[in-house]
Parts: C-alpha cells; sequence; structure tokens
C-alpha cells in the first residue's frame, strides 16, 4: 500500500444523459451521452464514458466481503482509445434511504425483462449522483471482461460511501440477469488517495 494524492489525481464533472439500457444476461449495460467537454481528468489525461455496468453481486471485494451490487464506468481515452479508465462503485442494500438506483432498476425490471432487450428508461441520470467526493483505492491491472489490456482502477467505497438500493429491487434485479461468478484477485500493489475533493 501506498499514498497517491499526486500520481492518481482524479477530477470528474459529468453531465446529464439519457439512460438507455441492454440487458447483457450478466449485467445491465448503459450508454452515456459524449459530452462536449470530456467529463473525467485523471493524472491530466481526458476521458469519456463508453460504457456503464450494473452487476449484483459485486465484482470486487468491498471490506472483505461481496457488496450487494456494483456499478462499474467504463471510460477510454480522448487521445488514445487504448488508455482505459474505470471507476468501480459498491451497491448496498439500505431500505431506509430514496435512491434514483432504484428507480432504475425499478424501470430496468419492467422493460429490459430478457436477453438483449434495450430501453430508454427515461430517468434523471447523472453519474454526478453516484460517484462520491471520498478516498478511493487506485492500482493498474486487467479487468475480467477485458483481459488484453491494463485499465487504470479506482475503486471507491467504505461504510459511509456507497449507492444505496432496496431490498426488493435487488431481489427483483436478480431475476433478470445472472451472478457473473468472477473471482477477482489482481494480485497488484494498491495505492490510496486519500485527499480526493473537487
Amino acid at each position: 500500500l501506498g499514498e497517491c494524492s499526486k500520481s492518481c489525481n482524479l477530477e470528474f464533472l459529468y453531465k446529464p444523459s439519457s439512460c438507455v439500457c441492454t440487458n447483457k444476461e450478466y449485467y445491465l449495460s448503459f450508454t452515456y451521452d459524449k459530452q462536449q467537454y470530456p467529463p473525467v481528468l485523471f493524472n491530466n489525461k481526458y476521458y469519456d464514458v463508453t460504457e456503464i455496468r450494473l452487476y449484483t453481486p459485486s465484482l470486487n471485494l468491498y471490506e472483505n466481503n461481496y457488496s450487494d451490487g456494483e456499478l462499474l464506468i467504463i471510460h477510454k481515452g480522448v487521445k488514445d482509445k487504448n488508455d482505459n479508465f474505470l471507476i468501480c462503485l459498491p451497491i448496498k442494500i439500505n431500505d431506509s434511504e430514496t435512491s434514483i438506483m432504484n428507480d432504475i432498476i425499478d424501470r430496468a425490471t419492467t422493460f429490459v425483462t430478457n436477453v438483449d432487450d434495450v430501453a430508454d428508461l427515461n430517468v434523471n441520470f447523472n453519474l454526478n449522483s453516484f460517484v462520491p467526493i471520498s478516498p478511493f483505492v487506485y492500482f493498474k491491472g486487467k479487468v475480467p471482461f477485458d483481459c488484453t489490456q491494463d485499465y487504470n482502477i479506482c475503486i471507491f467505497g467504505n461504510k459511509k460511501h456507497y449507492i444505496s438500493v432496496s431490498s426488493d429491487k435487488i431481489n427483483s434485479l436478480k431475476l433478470i440477469i445472472k451472478n457473473q461468478n468472477y473471482f477477482i484477485n489482481y494480485g497488484v500493489r494498491y495505492k490510496i488517495n486519500n485527499s480526493f475533493k473537487l
């Protein structure tokens, strides 16, 4: 472990987007509208969003346990399309909080119930609502769904920072997508950015 506030500097400003969802059997895939200006600046390189994925349960361990779900935001470099950047966010059951994720899952389980179904979920969709201003873990490695290229990976989330979802929505989600059964063991050295802020 090491501290990397200077070598993993992250800034982001996502704009609202439409929310077109596709059932990919093992996850839900979302498009994100291309912005006039790239929404992410990481280590002085700009990135656009290429895909968003929703899994249940999570692919990554959070505090040594798999989370109820996980949102992966996949980015590509603006100048170098082989430059990959990934943000990972845990989703946890919390029946006492309202969340836009509840609305997203509610509409997905209505309109994309079968594999390859596609629908515009017509919800207020902005990734700024999900990515927290909080410390994160950074490392570089390959991901289970793309073993051909390295990714810059930032994993957020702790007991206070997660995407909340109701238990009934998670149960509904499990009826339309399958458990991926990935086991992630990156085998890399992690670095932590504790000074992340706007």
